[in-house]
């Protein structure tokens, strides 16, 4: 088999000949495939007359196929193909072309407006794939843009402005353009918009295009109509002739297409009398699993390469170490980078970074080191730890669901497995204590309550052991604004041997209370501190922070270290959207993993890295 590819259009799309989609294809004709895909984002493929089972075969060398259930409002007893076809022709159930006034062909006309397939999905389409069974007398073309090209074509301004735009996706916004709105309750649902980022780095080459689809009816953050008139503007400059590539279709035309770098539409034809093409298959852009069980990274029950910080944050020109587990042979690089968007969901947008001079690139041997990963943290004590007669738990949070219930921020479990003291929150908000006698609450007290969603707020807890005496409190700072309140108790806790620290979570009775927000500082103090001392921290506090979890007096967990440091750049208060955060990656084998995201904190003006 020898195939090779010649340029179609003026900057892209590409004909393969020498290959005969009908036979199994050797690894070698995927790998060109795929590098013809990355290169040309729009390959035809002459004289195909192959059926579904030979499409879907030739179609899932790159991948898993996507449902097509989500993408229109044709129910399942209504449908002329399979599930891994979306039907793009004018035919029913029954093979019958649509009546005129049919509203699965007045949703359907969607298509002869610019789109990216399934960009409506919380992970949209990478390829999609469309076979010319049979063709109308006259037409129709299918046009193609390349985004890439048009985004190099910006203005430097315009590059700057689309940067880091978020756009919210959703076949709602483009039927109606159409004024197409007679949707049933259960297709808004189905068809909830999702949030998509601006611009696109193509994995694999790196090349930078433009993310539009008329399905993007807004930008978050914009004005409604602002945001609908610039993504007007933009794919009107993103489809002008210079970008465009149009396919005129012959009997047995195969083309498949990369979503990730071009739009496409159907131009007009008479489907009311004619036969149209038949059904597209598409790839849902790739997305991986996560494992959240407890294990060693040497069992390779976990991924390959993991990354953790030896804090949770760090001021401008401090040194952050990062911590590097990795089960394979051979070596790392490690990268600083931004991040404009990150939604670890696996059926999310996905992360979206763009490259930061760290200082401190380079290549570290990896070596195996025992991890618990999880949505937690957790930090073994050495044998015969116990609590000091005073001491004060202490940490800055921003939480984002106070209505999940009881939710910990700070743990301390006893040898015998009791919770010694916990530090959270309850259901409607107000700061909590838990000890193993009692329960003490913040009481809410209307506009002063000063724990609120996504803001941050220091919560703390004193104990005296000596005098039995248990002291809650929040504070809030806003500008030159001071909320705060505590509440005293009673409590019997003892100088009893403490085994282990949870941090964003309790694991009492099992694994529970999970923290939904983000936690800073969490510290363990020698010394009974209320919310002046820490408004104004004083050096004789003998404070023992547990910048990862880690109890004052025992070895953090072990790993490579990377000496890094952040950015000098001081922020002011989060003005649109960004991170940055340590990127690892495996050196030959593309098993990438990564840091959290360091983010500005408007309370005291630092820069956090966050898992």
């Amino acid at each position: 088999m020898n195939i090779s590819i010649t340029q179609l259009g003026p900057c892209f799309a590409g004909e393969v000949t020498g290959v005969d989609l009908r036979d199994a294809l050797s690894p070698e004709a995927v790998a060109t495939i795929e590098a013809g895909m990355d290169r040309y984002a729009v390959l035809v493929f002459r004289g195909q007359d192959i059926n579904d089972e030979q499409q879907l075969a030739f179609f899932r060398n790159f991948g898993k196929v996507e449902s097509s259930i989500g993408g229109n409002i044709t129910k399942l007893g209504q449908r002329r193909l399979g599930v891994d076809f979306a039907d793009v022709s004018n035919l029913d159930e029954n093979h019958q072309v649509y009546a005129r006034d049919d509203r699965r062909r007045l949703f359907n006309l969607g298509n002869r407006l610019w789109h990216s397939d399934s960009s409506f999905r919380a992970t949209p389409a990478k390829y999609s794939l469309l076979s010319a069974r049979s063709l109308p007398e006259n037409g129709p073309n299918t046009e193609f843009a390349d985004m890439r090209a048009a985004y190099d074509a910006l203005d430097p301004e315009i590059q700057a402005e689309v940067e880091d735009l978020v756009c919210e996706h959703s076949l709602l916004y483009s039927r109606g353009l159409l004024g197409f709105t007679d949707f049933t309750d259960e297709e808004r649902e189905t068809f909830t918009p999702v949030r998509q980022v601006l611009v696109r780095d193509h994995p694999v080459t790196g090349r930078r295009s433009l993310f539009l689809a008329s399905h993007a009816g807004t930008i978050v953050g914009w004005p409604m109509a602002e945001g609908r008139i610039f993504l007007r503007d933009l794919i009107e400059h993103a489809t002008e002739p210079r970008f465009v590539y149009v396919h005129q279709w012959q009997i047995h035309d195969l083309v498949i297409w990369d979503n990730r770098q071009t739009m496409h539409r159907v131009r007009r034809f008479n489907e009311t009398a004619d036969p149209g093409m038949s059904a597209a298959p598409r790839l849902p852009a790739t997305a991986q699993t996560h494992d959240t069980g407890e294990c060693h990274m040497n069992d390779q029950r976990h991924p390959p390469l993991l990354g953790y910080t030896d804090r949770f944050s760090a001021r401008p020109g401090e040194s952050v170490q990062v911590k590097v587990s990795s089960y394979l042979e051979g070596e790392f690089q490690a990268h600083l980078v931004r991040i404009i968007c990150a939604d670890p969901n696996p059926e999310g947008t996905g992360i979206v970074e763009r490259g930061v001079d760290g200082g401190f690139v380079g290549s570290f041997p990896a070596r195996a080191q025992p991890f618990i990963p999880g949505s937690c943290m957790k930090a073994d004590l050495p044998s015969g730890v116990q609590l000091p007669e005073a001491f004060s738990v202490s940490a800055m949070i921003w939480p984002t669901r106070l209505e999940a219930g009881d939710q910990s921020v700070l743990s301390i479990t006893s040898e015998n497995g009791d919770a010694a003291l916990t530090l959270g929150l309850d259901d409607s908000g107000p700061t909590q204590a838990d000890a193993a006698n009692g329960r003490w609450d913040l009481e809410r007290r209307g506009s002063d309550r000063c724990t609120e969603e996504r803001q941050w707020v220091r919560l703390w807890a004193s104990v005296s052991l000596k005098t039995g005496e248990i002291t809650v409190g929040c504070g809030r700072a806003e500008e030159q604004e001071t909320a705060s309140s505590q509440v005293k108790g009673a409590t019997a806790l003892a100088t009893e041997a403490m085994e282990r620290v949870l941090v964003a979570a309790s694991d009492h009775g099992g694994r529970q209370r999970h923290f939904n927000g983000k936690i800073e500082g969490p510290a363990i103090n020698g010394a009974l501190l209320g919310w002046d001392d820490f408004r104004s921290p004083s050096s004789g506090n003998q404070g023992r922070s547990l910048p990862n979890g880690i109890f004052p007096g025992t070895s953090p967990v072990s790993g490579f270290t990377i000496p890094a440091r952040t950015p000098s750049t001081v922020c002011d208060q989060l003005s649109r959207p960004g991170y940055d955060r340590l990127m690892l990656e495996r050196v030959g084998d593309v098993l990438a993993a990564r840091t959290g995201p360091v983010r500005c904190h408007p309370f005291s003006r630092r820069r956090y890295l966050r898992f």
